[in-house]
Formats: structure tokens, C-alpha cells, sequence
């Protein structure tokens, strides 16, 4: 019977040692962005396609400073979820955070490209979709304790801008910007 009892208390303690970490992937909580598309690309003030958009979180095993440069083109997203303009996506799970600790910090981003139709954040930059990604932020994560506590709302993100949704400037239209700077630096040195 002790045997038994020393088992039982020591799988608790293991498994508890190697909970992930947890996060609702949504932005309902409160002073969270909201997703928008560039009002350039809209029409009469508004752009709302009956397929909304796709959101992906990534993560990166970084729970202290400084920020590590995350580029969504390369990371693994964690999860997807989809919404409409509204404002508003929910992935209406818990999301787990394989390799990071339950109870710990990690640091996250957030990407979107506009529709269903790419599978991923990587699909929609080549296919020329209007794309946007988040700063990074750091953010705690739930799953802690016997059983497993809830997952951890993204407080981190909360405060930041909306993540708005543009196509990204041709190289062309970026060397012409680099080309007029340049002659307006020489146009200064020659007054």
C-alpha cells in the first residue's frame, strides 16, 4: 500500500514538473488590439470581406530581455484563429505552449494576413497578401499546478496598436524612396 502512495504522490509530482504552459489565444480581454485592414484598401470607409481574416500566434523560448527578433517567416505558429472586421477573434480553446514551463514568461507575436485561403503567415507574404504582425511581448503563461490551472489571457499584448492588415511596398516603390532621400541629402550639402 505505501508503495502504491509513494507512486502515486511521485507521478504527481513529475507531471506537474513537466506541465506546459497555457494562453487563451483571443483578443477579448480588455485594452486588447483589434484587427483592421489599411483603410487605403478599403472602400466607403470600411473593409469587411465575408472571409475575414487569419491570425497566428508565435512564440520564441525567451522569457527575459532583450526582445530577440522574431520573424513570423520562419518561426512555427503555436495556433490560428479566424475572425471577421468586427474587430474581434477567438480561438474558443486553451492553448498549449510545448517547451515552454506552465507558470512561466514567454515571449509571443502576434501575425495576421487577410482571408482563409493561405495556410500560413510565409503562404500570404509570397502570395502578396496584405499581411501585419504585432511587436513582440512578453506574456505569463497558466498551466500551473495538480490538476493543470487555466490558461493565461495575453495581457502582454494588451496596449499595443491595432494590428492592421497592408500589402507590403514593392522593391521598387522602396529603392524610389531611397533614391529621392539621397538626393535631397546631396541637394543639403551643396547649400
Amino acid at each position: 500500500m505505501k508503495k502504491l502512495l509513494i507512486a502515486a504522490a511521485l507521478s504527481g509530482v513529475t507531471a506537474g514538473a513537466f506541465a506546459q504552459g497555457t494562453v487563451f489565444f483571443n483578443n477579448n480581454a480588455a485594452n486588447q488590439p483589434a484587427v483592421t485592414v489599411d483603410k487605403t484598401f478599403a472602400t466607403g470607409g470600411t473593409y469587411a470581406p465575408a472571409n475575414g481574416f487569419t491570425v497566428a500566434l508565435y512564440w520564441v523560448n525567451n522569457s527575459s530581455g532583450p526582445f530577440l527578433p522574431m520573424s513570423p517567416l520562419v518561426l512555427t505558429p503555436v495556433a490560428k484563429g479566424v475572425g471577421q472586421f468586427n474587430g474581434g477573434f477567438d480561438t474558443l480553446s486553451t492553448v498549449t505552449i510545448a517547451g515552454q514551463a506552465a507558470g512561466g514568461t514567454g515571449e509571443f507575436e502576434v501575425a495576421g494576413w487577410l482571408g482563409t485561403t493561405f495556410t500560413s503567415f510565409a503562404a500570404a507574404v509570397a502570395g502578396g497578401d496584405k499581411t501585419g504582425v504585432s511587436s513582440p511581448f512578453y506574456n505569463d503563461t497558466g498551466g500551473a499546478g495538480t490538476p493543470a490551472g487555466p490558461g493565461h489571457q495575453l495581457t502582454g499584448w494588451a496596449g499595443q496598436p491595432d494590428l492592421v492588415l497592408s500589402s507590403a511596398p514593392e522593391p521598387t516603390t522602396i529603392a524610389l524612396g531611397g533614391l529621392g532621400a539621397a538626393a535631397l541629402l546631396l541637394f543639403r550639402r551643396r547649400k
